[in-house]
């Protein structure tokens, strides 16, 4: 995190009073005391981007607050409890072993698709994500580790970076379409432009088969005849549009918001 420029602010709560599972409310209100005197000279006025790291009762206490504060904040959630899930919002991620005794999976899983938050689940492991077996627990950690370093990959780019990106990724997309349109258009032979070119080399059908007569059927405003080319094709260009739109309104709110 210090490597992506993140300050980092330790909550630190020591012996906490009562035992989970039985005292967990006992267990919840400590350490939500200790976490909110901890954190009470900390501004996030000026921070970019927070990100809130919990582990155990932990989750409950960094999802109240975040609630509570109203801020704008990235949560991870190592082994949550389900009570966590009465604060949380969508804005985060979690691990879970399915053998950890304070959490029911099935009711962790339907809770968490609930609130919208990825769960990345561990056959076997406890409530520190672990089991006997050494050599699984450190395919696990390494896996955990993988995923925490492509998120914060992510989140090392600020909101107007990514919103750049994906308006790049759109222009190309739209540049790559015209100059095939132009080629169509204007070459006198186009037959080696149509079909699979993988199918074309290598003999061989990919999944993608059927994609630019699908795109091309599109463009002609043949709808039906692009299904049946490719069905997944419409869906994803259905996908682009609408995700497209939505990034558009968000920008003319945020110059709008600028400007004012």
């Amino acid at each position: 995190m210090i490597a992506h420029g993140y300050d980092i602010v330790d909550v630190t709560y020591g012996k906490l009073s009562g035992h989970l599972p039985e005292e967990i409310q006992k267990v919840f209100d400590d350490g939500w005391n200790k976490a909110v005197d901890c954190l009470k000279n900390v501004d996030f006025s000026d921070a970019e981007d927070i990100v809130f790291l919990s582990k155990s009762i932990g989750t409950a206490i960094s999802a109240r607050y975040v609630a509570e504060k109203g801020l704008k904040v990235r949560n991870i959630y190592f082994t949550p409890l389900e009570i966590t899930m009465q604060y949380a919002n969508s804005n985060g991620i979690a691990f879970h072993g399915t053998a950890d005794p304070l959490v029911n999976t099935g009711e962790l899983t339907r809770l968490c698709e609930a609130k919208n938050i990825p769960l990345y689940k561990y056959e076997g492991g406890n409530h520190s994500i672990e089991t006997k077996d050494i050599l699984w627990n450190i395919r696990t950690q390494e896996d955990i580790a993988e995923k925490l370093y492509r998120l914060f990959e992510l989140l090392g780019h600020t909101e107007g970076q990514l919103y750049i990106a994906e308006i790049a990724v759109l222009i190309t997309l739209l540049i790559g379409t015209a100059v095939y349109i132009l080629l169509l258009r204007v070459l006198p032979d186009t037959s080696w432009l149509e079909g699979c070119q993988i199918r074309r080399f290598t003999g061989v059908i990919c999944p993608a088969c059927g994609t630019t007569r699908a795109v091309l059927a599109m463009l002609h405003g043949h709808l039906l005849t692009a299904l049946y080319y490719h069905v997944a094709t419409v869906y994803l260009a259905c996908i682009c549009i609408i995700l497209s739109g939505r990034q558009y309104d968000q920008a003319c709110h945020e110059w709008q918001g600028t400007a004012l």
